[in-house]
């Protein structure tokens, strides 16, 4: 390096120059490829990769001075690290973040990616609204899912914990809201009772199994989980127990119990429940026409609350 006609200094902001050049257009190539429709396992190997990349490239700075002086790496270096942009900004002591909107990329594909796969699952349900009773078990699809996303949590391990946890809360409450928009979805227009129960049944499976009885990531609070349920849970209790007394007492006040449920849904799955009373109740059914008679009662004070609020 003698011949290079060069300060140590110059040569290593040099190297350091090129070097940066090199890992941004890696990183930028890194993103090109991410977006080329990657499988999950890929996303979560190359956000895996990209993290030993990071930790590795803390090294580099060290390696590059060493190099310069010979092999050895003297504490009065004062060679500054060339900064490449306000994004991207390489000093002496602090981490190397040039691969971090690479790896934002893949963690935030990894997000989508399993959004996805959960719609493919809950595509393929097909509930009867108007079951006479419920099965007694869960359905083969919640069971089905439960197992798919064990297994992809699973394989978690060595992604950053932050990252991982992360991903399953909001991948959890992505199913909770999903399976209530087909609860309350406008496509059908009756529910019953056993269709209800059946419902209830997968909802209490996948909390239960999947939520509640181990945390599927390291470190995740066992109570955090269940929240994500929650406003599902609340809706399901109601309907299924008929509790509404306590759910008209409270809608106008602080609620309690139902405090989570919002009253549009309530009304909705009511709705459904009075098409099927209309549907089931006999001509000389005085139980069945008292019965829809009550839900047509707590319907219209839902409607005042509503119209209150």
């Amino acid at each position: 390096m003698e011949n290079l006609q060069m300060s140590h200094s110059d040569i290593e902001d040099s190297m350091r120059k090129f070097a940066n050049v090199l890992l941004v257009r890696w990183s930028e190539h890194l993103k090109q490829y991410i977006h080329e429709n990657r499988t999950l396992i890929q996303l979560v190997q190359m956000t895996v990769n990209m993290g030993y990349m990071e930790k590795s490239c803390e090294s580099l700075g060290p390696f590059i001075t060493r190099i310069v002086n010979g092999g050895e790496n003297p504490a009065h270096a004062t060679g500054h690290l060339v900064a490449l942009s306000d994004k991207y900004r390489y000093e002496r002591d602090r981490p190397f973040k040039v691969f971090r909107d690479a790896r934002t990329e893949a963690e935030q594909q990894i997000e989508e990616s399993l959004r996805k796969k959960v719609d493919l699952f809950l595509d393929n349900i097909a509930y009867d609204w108007e079951l006479p009773s419920s099965a007694g078990h869960a359905s083969d699809y919640i069971l089905d899912l439960i197992s798919f996303l064990r297994t992809t949590f699973t394989s978690f391990t060595n992604l950053p914990n932050t990252l991982a946890k992360h991903v399953c809360i909001q991948i959890c409450k992505y199913v909770a809201d999903s399976l209530l928009m087909i609860l309350t979805s406008p496509d059908f227009r009756i529910v019953s009772r056993g269709a209800l129960e059946q419902f209830n049944l997968d909802v209490m499976q996948a909390r239960a199994e999947m939520f509640t009885a181990q945390a599927p990531v390291t470190g995740l609070d066992p109570q955090t989980l269940p929240v994500t349920f929650a406003t599902l849970r609340q809706l399901l209790d109601l309907v299924v127990e008929d509790d509404w007394t306590t759910f008209c007492a409270e809608a106008r006040n602080d609620k309690k119990r139902y405090d989570r449920v919002k009253i549009n849904d309530a009304i909705v799955i009511l709705e459904k429940k009075i098409e099927w009373e209309k549907k089931t109740s006999g001509l000389f059914s005085m139980k069945g026409s008292d019965r829809k008679k009550l839900l047509e009662s707590v319907h219209r004070q839902l409607r005042i609350i509503a119209a209150e609020k």
